[in-house]
């Protein structure tokens, strides 16, 4: 269990330092508020504005969706923030795409009407 969160603060530190914000993003709205996203259970950011987006997302059979380049990818429980509020009005995704790969820190349900 050591060695499992050891290994995760290595590479959040590690995608922290490549994942920066190099300016482009300074207006962005919501800046602030995707800034302070946390991985549920480990404290680590989100990452930045770069790294999460709007995304359409459903539900099927009781799990969170997301669509990601044009496919439905199910959302994994333990990366979603369930008490987070959401100005942004409509989900939020964060994560990594790599071809079919997809690689989660976090996910926002959209605001509930």
């Amino acid at each position: 269990m050591i060695r499992a969160t050891l290994a995760l603060a290595v590479l959040g530190a590690i995608h922290l330092h490549t994942a920066r914000d190099d300016g482009r993003y300074a207006q962005a709205p919501h800046r602030d508020w995707f800034r302070d996203l946390k991985q549920p259970g480990t404290g680590v950011p989100c990452c930045d504005v770069s790294d999460c987006r709007p995304v359409e997302a459903r539900t099927v059979a009781g799990k969170w969706e997301a669509e990601i380049n044009n496919r439905w990818v199910e959302v994994p429980a333990e990366k979603i923030l369930q008490s987070k509020s959401n100005p942004t009005g409509s989900a939020v995704a964060c994560y990594w795409a790599n071809g079919e790969s997809v690689t989660w820190f976090c996910f926002v349900v959209p605001p509930m009407i």
